[in-house]
Order: C-alpha cells, then sequence, then structure tokens
C-alpha cells in the first residue's frame, strides 16, 4: 500500500469476536465466498470516497490490483482528488492495470505546470503502458529533480518501465543519492533490471537496523527475486526480529512461493493481539497505535500473499474495522487469494456489487454483521 501501508491516524478498532486461523463464525454473516468476494468489493469501492485521503489512496492501488479494467472509473476519478497521494496512486494503478478512457486527463496532469512531480512520474508511467512514449525522457530530468520523493518515484517509474537504458541514469543517481529512503526506490529499479549488485544491497538493507527501511527491502527483494531472497526472508522470520519484519518476511516468502504455517500462524497472532505481540517484543517501551495499525495491516498483506483460503474467513471480519486502511488491506488480500485460487463470481453476485464509486448516501452496506458500519463517503 501507499508508504509501506503506515497509517497517519488510528481510529479505536471494532470489538471482534477471538479470532483463530480457521474459519470464523460470523454470526449470521456472509459465510460463502460469493458472499465475501461481494463484501470484500464493496470494501474497497467505499474506500475510494473515504474522508481520509490516506484510506482512498490505499484503495486506489488494491482495485487496480484487484478488480481490474471494469473498475477504471473510479481510478480515473482519483486523478482529479484533492490529495496528491491519492492522484499519484491511481496513476501508477492505472499504470499497472491499463485504462484507455484515462489518457487525455494523464496527459493534462504531465503538461499541467503545477502538477506534482510525484504524479507527474506515475502519469508518464501509466502512459507508457498505453503505447505512448513521447513522455518517458522527461523522467531523466525528474530522477535528479532537489525533491526526494521527486526522485524515488522517477526511480520506481523507471525500473516498472523494464528499460534497459534506465540502468545508466539510475547508477549515476544512487553513486550521488544520500536519502535512504530514496536509495531504497532506485535499488528496486535498478534490481528489476537486473542489476546484481543492487539485489545484494538490497538484502544486506532487510538485514540492517532502521526499521523503516528494513521494511522498505523486505518486499522489494521478494518483489525483484533476489538469489538469496528465500534465505534472507527465512532468517528474518525468526524470533530475535521485530513483529513487523518478522510479518513482512512471511509475506515475502508467501511471493515466492515459500509460505510455511510458521509464517502463516505468526501472521494470525498478529491479528488477534498485535498489541500483545509488540509489547512482548518491545517491553515496557510505549507502543504507538500507529505501529499497531502498521502491523494489523502488514499481517493481513502477508496473509494475502500466501493465497490460502482459509485466510479469506480469517480476514473478513476485518472489513468491518474502524480503521481504514486495516479494511482496504483485508480486502485486498481477500481478493487476492479468492483470484489466485481461480475463484469466480456468477452474473448476479457480480451484478450486485457496485460498479462505481457511489455519491454520498447511496453506499450499500456489507452483508457482514456484529460490527459498526463506519463507512462513510466523502
Amino acid at each position: 500500500m501507499v508508504r509501506n501501508y503506515i497509517t497517519a491516524f488510528f481510529l479505536l478498532i471494532v470489538s471482534l469476536a477471538p479470532l483463530g486461523c480457521g474459519q470464523i463464525d460470523l454470526g449470521g454473516g456472509a459465510t460463502s465466498l460469493d458472499g465475501i468476494y461481494v463484501d470484500a468489493r464493496t470494501a474497497l469501492l467505499q474506500a475510494a470516497v473515504s474522508e481520509d485521503p490516506i484510506t482512498r489512496a490505499n484503495a486506489m492501488e488494491a482495485i487496480g490490483r484487484t478488480l481490474g479494467p471494469s473498475s477504471g472509473g473510479i481510478l480515473a476519478q482519483g486523478l482529479d482528488d484533492e490529495n496528491v497521494t491519492v492522484r499519484f496512486a491511481a496513476a501508477m494503478a492505472i499504470g499497472d492495470m491499463g485504462y484507455p478512457p484515462a489518457e487525455k486527463r494523464l496527459i493534462q496532469l504531465i503538461e499541467d505546470p503545477k502538477s506534482d512531480q510525484r504524479v507527474v512520474s506515475a502519469a508518464i508511467y501509466a502512459l507508457y503502458w498505453h503505447n505512448n512514449e513521447k513522455y518517458a525522457g522527461q523522467l531523466g530530468t525528474l530522477l535528479f529533480s532537489d525533491f526526494d520523493l521527486g526522485r524515488a518515484t522517477a526511480a520506481m517509474a523507471m525500473g516498472k518501465m523494464d528499460e534497459s537504458s534506465a540502468v545508466g541514469p539510475l547508477r549515476s543517481l544512487l553513486d550521488e543519492e544520500e536519502v535512504p529512503g530514496v536509495r531504497v526506490s532506485i535499488l528496486e529499479a535498478l534490481a528489476r533490471l537486473g542489476d546484481k549488485a543492487s539485489m545484494q544491497t538490497l538484502e544486506s538493507y532487510a538485514r540492517g537496523y532502521f526499521l523503516d527501511l528494513r521494511l522498505a527491502a523486505i518486499p522489494a527483494l521478494a518483489r525483484t527475486k533476489t538469489p538469496r531472497a528465500e534465505m534472507v526472508l527465512e532468517e528474518l522470520l525468526g524470533s530475535r526480529n521485530p513483529p513487523r519484519v518478522r510479518i513482512a518476511a512471511a509475506g515475502g516468502l508467501g511471493l515466492l512461493g515459500a509460505a510455511s504455517d510458521s509464517g502463516y500462524n505468526l501472521c494470525c497472532e498478529a491479528l488477534r493481539d498485535p498489541e500483545g505481540m509488540l509489547r512482548r517484543s518491545y517491553g515496557n517501551k510505549q507502543i504507538n497505535p500507529v505501529e499497531v495499525s502498521s502491523l494489523r495491516q502488514l499481517a493481513e498483506i502477508s496473509l494475502g500473499q500466501m493465497k490460502q483460503e482459509k485466510a479469506v474467513y480469517l480476514l473478513h471480519p476485518f472489513l468491518k474495522d474502524a480503521d481504514g486502511s486495516v479494511r482496504v488491506a483485508a480486502a485486498m488480500s481477500i481478493l487476492e487469494i479468492l483470484s489466485s485460487l481461480g475463484h469466480t463470481t456468477d452474473a448476479s453476485v457480480e451484478r450486485d456489487s457496485l460498479p462505481t464509486a457511489a455519491p454520498p448516501g447511496s453506499l450499500r452496506k456489507l452483508q457482514t454483521s456484529g460490527g459498526i458500519d463506519q463507512f462513510r463517503s466523502r
């Protein structure tokens, strides 16, 4: 999700029944896979019109990864969001998924001198995968911007465009880059393009000291499938590592097709008792609520990466959570798992779910019961 799934706020968690690692009694709510699919899809569409911009941004990425071109209109709406992070996420999702009707607006965003550099890079990336390379050269300029996030997003876009000609400029930037977070973005871009030295450096970052860098490097080395990724992630799953590192490693192993029962059970524990898990690791150190939210989101995402059907039932109640980013992570993982299992819904189920982002007052309630429905439109 956006910025390692760490939200900038925290709402009180909806009270849920004690969670195990199997199917959960939802008290009369939807328990069929068709019903859970509808709930997850609805949760994402409602999140896309949330009052919170982080929730909206996360929803844009999740929609692009799970709902396909039929949801392109929602992403196109995101290009005009008042929040730059939402616009960026929408443009990247359009590039990943493909949605030709958005091309005109993407061009306008690139040519608008007031556009944020992050949005411009994302729009260039999106157009590139729509066979429009006219603006690709601008990434070379953005790569050496004075704006940290401008450099990071330009590097990310270049890596995802899979052009070997980007290796030289990226290496030049890496030699000069001093901001650690930007370095991780450059390293992942180079690793995507096959640079062995960058792969090794990502592995070192994943084992490093600074938590934020570790959390950025772990999924990067899993996505780029570095030669020693599986070995490093198995090591990071060990109990001497911080909870979020262990959970991220479990998900990374899932991406590599090497998920384990121990990693799955660890994610279950993080969802069942995130504060307890953090406290056992931190001792008397005060726990920030954002850390709790981040751990829960990481656990949800990691379960999605493991692609096990039993996780669908574990994740389902979190579609009613008060934390918008937790809802989005649960919905995205449910839909990814169902897709990986070849689960398809019949036409009546698809018609019953929302085809586009709904205006205020028209959002349907989820089929789940027993939670506080705090979904709100903007």
